[in-house]
């Protein structure tokens, strides 16, 4: 049901036909926009698959600088208002957002010295282009979200600026890969170790992680 038919198919569905028809397929619905503006998520036709609603992001990730030994696994779980959108810009194959998605996640890692972190963020600005499926024509996104975190019980708030390409290998599986740089708290003498980022006084910069992020939306 996820696939949307754009050249309809000979009756003889055939497998030696397939081919033929097979880059006309998206796993990705189509957004009904040409060269539009919107105030408001939800404005298009499709609105049984388009509307706004929440849904859940389920990923784990590993992480470039950790230090040798350290299990370097995340694993996270997000709440997110799916397909809301301030301001669209853009038509079928090009679409630029502006606040994208607002969502809650808490962050989770077997290192015992990674405490579990809750955060807060959308993405400010959000380019999709849309290319059919699968990995060698992908939907691709890049973003750049800002976001605030709560790492542990007691820690301290931080912000932070994180730079995403999304790869969307089908409508349920995305590949991730991610920078950041965030303001917070100096490191102090006796605080646990953070592997995965790189401190300058009150500005850390986390190189980089990758990850699979799978799409969840509850029927």
């Amino acid at each position: 049901m996820s696939v949307c038919a754009v050249t309809q198919a000979p009756p003889n569905l055939s497998p030696s036909l397939w081919s033929k028809y097979y880059w006309s397929t998206r796993s990705l619905p189509a957004l009904s926009l040409v060269a539009s503006y919107s105030p408001e998520s939800g404005g298009d036709s499709n609105k049984s698959k388009d509307d706004a609603h929440l849904a859940a992001d389920i990923a784990t990730g590993v992480s470039a600088n950790y230090r040798r030994g350290a299990n370097p696994a995340t694993y996270t779980v997000t709440v997110i208002y799916r397909n809301f959108d301030k301001w669209k810009f853009g038509d079928d194959d090009t679409e630029l957002d502006v606040i994208h998605e607002p969502n809650i996640s808490v962050q989770l890692s077997p290192d015992p010295n990674n405490p579990a972190t809750s955060q807060a963020a959308f993405s400010l600005i959000n380019l999709h282009l849309k290319r059919n499926w699968g990995l060698i024509k992908p939907d691709v996104e890049f973003s750049l979200s800002p976001q605030i975190s709560q790492p542990g019980l007691g820690g301290v708030p931080s912000g932070a600026l994180q730079a995403q390409i999304e790869l969307h290998v089908t409508s349920t599986i995305s590949l991730t890969a991610q920078t950041s740089v965030g303001v917070g708290p100096a490191m102090k003498p006796g605080d646990p170790p953070d592997y995965g980022a790189l401190h300058y006084g009150n500005v850390s910069f986390s190189p980089f992680m990758i990850g699979i992020l799978g799409h969840w939306d509850p029927p």
